[in-house]
């Protein structure tokens, strides 16, 4: 499970994607007219995937988590990375707070 404090960091980071956190906690995006609880699933992380393409930064983040992990990369290393805990990608978005917190 994700902290607050870590929720509230990737939601920073994803405000021009339309992300916002909230006092109470929850994190919420904008799509269009729609707004959508941000769950923090597989789904939200690909779509942090693509923020980070966007920003050219998939790649440094990719060998910074997977590193972190082992200094091997291999399939283990990305199943690990996309590990759902109860509908959480909590490997993925722990690994990517991590990646924010050295300044990235």
């Amino acid at each position: 499970m994700l902290t607050p404090e870590q929720k509230k960091t990737v939601a920073e980071w994803m405000k021009d994607a339309g992300w916002l956190y909230c006092t109470d906690g929850s994190c919420w995006r904008k799509e269009g007219y729609m707004t959508q609880r941000v769950a923090f699933s597989l789904t939200d992380a690909g779509l942090v995937v693509a923020e980070l393409v966007k920003r050219g930064k998939e790649r440094e983040f990719f060998y910074s988590s997977v590193i972190g992990y082992s200094d091997i990369c291999t399939v283990d290393n990305v199943v690990w990375l996309f590990t759902t805990d109860n509908g959480e990608a909590t490997n993925f978005f722990k690994a990517l707070y991590e990646y924010l917190k050295e300044g990235k």
